[in-house]
């Protein structure tokens, strides 16, 4: 493989050699898995395998994957930004829902993603978290992830909704948009905001 990778011609696309490997060949008993910037360091890296390094034997019975979505645990959501530069699939689906989001009069999510202050708009926060997961989940369905099953709690179940397909990307938007309002103007009030707009000062201030 390291031979065929380091010739010339053609030239090679290393997601083109990925998807190829990993969708039109035969897959054998015994797996062997990396990660690697450009197809140079691939070959590097097979060039200095040996038996013993990363490679696994593939499980004889295959195991049922079923995906769970969690609600909001705080008040962040912590996305390292090289997640959305190194997975151009993944940044695709981010911004799609983000796009939806923008036309329903929501706040742009994308720069609140790796936020470190807490993000003090729920909708923001709420919006965020679930397109992340169904991004996620996306990606791994994408890529050929045989997905059974899904369910989620609190949040987690529009993700769960949109990944199976019960929902479309713009129905659970604006439901997550609309529950974020909704516990929005629940803080607001509890801290004597009138009608829950951001904008009018607390107890008179």
């Amino acid at each position: 493989m390291a031979d065929y990778l380091s010739r010339p011609t053609p030239k090679l696309d290393l997601g083109d050699v990925a998807f190829t490997l990993s969708q039109r060949r035969k897959h054998h008993r015994f797996r062997w898995s990396t990660v690697a910037e450009d197809l140079a360091g691939l070959v590097g890296q097979l060039r200095g395998l040996s038996v013993q390094q990363h490679i696994a034997p593939r499980p004889k019975v295959k195991k049922k994957v079923i995906l769970a979505f969690s609600g909001q645990s705080g008040t962040k959501i912590g996305l390292n930004p090289s997640t959305l530069r190194d997975n151009p699939r993944f940044s695709y689906h981010l911004t799609s829902c983000n796009r939806i989001l923008l036309d329903m009069g929501c706040p742009d999510i994308m720069s609140a993603l790796h936020q470190p202050e807490p993000i003090s708009d729920i909708s923001v926060l709420q919006c965020g978290l679930v397109a992340v997961q169904y991004a996620c989940a996306r990606c791994w369905i994408e890529g050929g992830l045989d997905v059974v099953g899904v369910f989620g709690h609190s949040s987690g179940e529009l993700a769960a909704l949109a990944v199976s397909g019960v929902l479309s990307p713009r129905g659970y938007v604006a439901i997550c948009l609309q529950t974020g309002g909704a516990h929005q103007e629940q803080v607001w009030r509890r801290e004597g905001r009138d009608g829950g707009d951001p904008r009018k000062p607390r107890n008179g201030q």
